[in-house]
């Protein structure tokens, strides 16, 4: 079902007969109009308070309330049937033109805002971000939410974990913002101290990785609760990835520049010392006469910043948001969970020493890799390479985290 007409008053509702023939051929369009006319009424500065599916394929012909009357006509239920007889009863009231009292037996009811703004069945879109969005508008339009309603069963079962995680039923109002495609800038910093990616080394990073952000209201209006939802999908999560740039690399050649003129920036010098990372064997996996037929070296350091590789992994995680993540093998499994400081900083911890791959690990590639272990990570990388094409000079520094 679809409840994508808003009819403003009860001559709109008589005005679109051919829009309402299931209702009309039922005899209900006068008991329609004066439950519309009766809330219009009783809150004037409620806009649309009524949501019509134009189609009524069920046996019971529906009516949706707009989700902010949630408490204020009528409480909501434990189920639809129980939200459905308490909103008749607030209903009892009402009288059509002729004095007759509509048959609320022959209507169903719940509440939610229906198909408002493209939104709901209406958004269709591919992307993990779109099918969130789309999802929870649907799951919006039946309070409480009929199950099998959401086409794709993982992400039903995660909206419906998430609401009930955060007790989102309990909100007159909810409003899901895309923000995914605004791609706040986090900047990689290093120091003699430490590194981290970010303006500054904040952790509270909810508002800057948000790709869906929930907000939920009373009846006061304000922003009671906010829910800042960071999307990953993929077998691993990439907290980030930074250019390295200038202020790096600088100098750094193609393959098969050997004699090109390496120029060391402090701050990649400094990296480096963080990492554990040799230099001149750094250099050999992007500048040689031919390209070597195996990995040069693995190599454990003993002689790197441990401090400086756990603020950056917490600055990568952070905290504040919920994390989700769309497996893309198998049955595409949601992983989800709140990312909390406790969370951030347990696996700001690494487990032993780093271990760093010198032109990748079964066969050669321009790329240095550092590796590192944590609590609830069998394998984090950061990989130093270019992104685009690895013939060009390293350019990149990339994050791969994998769950244990």
């Amino acid at each position: 079902m679809a409840f994508d007409y808003f009819p403003k008053n009860a001559t709109a509702v008589y005005a679109d007969r051919s829009k309402l023939k299931t209702l009309d051929s039922r005899g209900l369009l006068d008991d329609v109009a004066a439950i519309l006319e009766f809330l219009n009424k009783k809150f004037p500065k409620q806009e649309l308070p009524m949501a019509l599916d134009p189609v009524q394929i069920s046996k019971a012909s529906h009516i949706k309330l707009r989700k902010t009357l949630v408490d204020v006509l009528a409480k909501q239920g434990e189920s639809n049937g129980a939200t459905a007889d308490n909103i008749r009863r607030a209903l009892v009231g009402v009288t059509k033109d002729d004095g007759s009292k509509p048959d609320l037996k022959k209507l169903g009811f719940s509440f939610g805002d229906g198909s408002r703004g493209n939104k709901g069945t209406q958004n269709r879109g591919l992307k993990f971000e779109d099918d969130v969005v789309a999802s929870f508008e649907i799951w919006k339009q039946g309070e409480p939410y009929e199950p099998g309603t959401i086409i794709k069963p993982n992400i039903e079962k995660f909206i419906l974990e998430l609401v009930d995680m955060y007790k989102l039923t309990k909100y007159s109002q909810l409003i899901i913002v895309p923000e995914g495609a605004l791609n706040k800038s986090r900047p990689l910093n290093v120091n003699a101290s430490g590194m981290y990616v970010g303006n500054s080394p904040v952790f509270d990073i909810g508002a800057t990785v948000t790709d869906v952000t929930v907000k939920g209201s009373g009846a006061s209006g304000s922003a009671d609760k906010v829910v800042y939802l960071s999307l990953k999908k993929g077998s691993t999560v990439s907290y980030f990835g930074v250019g390295l740039g200038t202020s790096f690399l600088n100098g750094y050649p193609s393959s098969g520049q050997v004699d090109a003129k390496y120029n060391h920036k402090t701050n990649f010098i400094q990296l480096c010392k963080h990492f554990g990372i040799d230099i001149e064997l750094f250099d050999q996996v992007f500048r040689y006469k031919t390209v070597p037929t195996k990995p040069l070296a693995v190599v454990t350091p003993t002689n790197y910043n441990k401090q400086a590789i756990g603020q950056l992994i917490k600055s990568a995680i952070g905290y504040g948001f919920h994390m989700v993540h769309l497996f893309d093998t198998g049955a595409k499994q949601i992983k989800h969970y709140p990312a909390t400081s406790q969370y951030m900083n347990q696996n700001a911890q690494i487990i032993g020493a780093p271990t760093i791959y010198y032109g990748g690990k079964a066969s050669f590639s321009r790329r240095v890799t550092v590796e590192v272990q944590t609590k609830d990570y069998r394998r984090i990388e950061f990989a130093i390479r270019n992104k685009t094409n690895t013939a060009l000079a390293p350019k990149d520094l990339l994050s791969n985290f994998y769950y244990k």
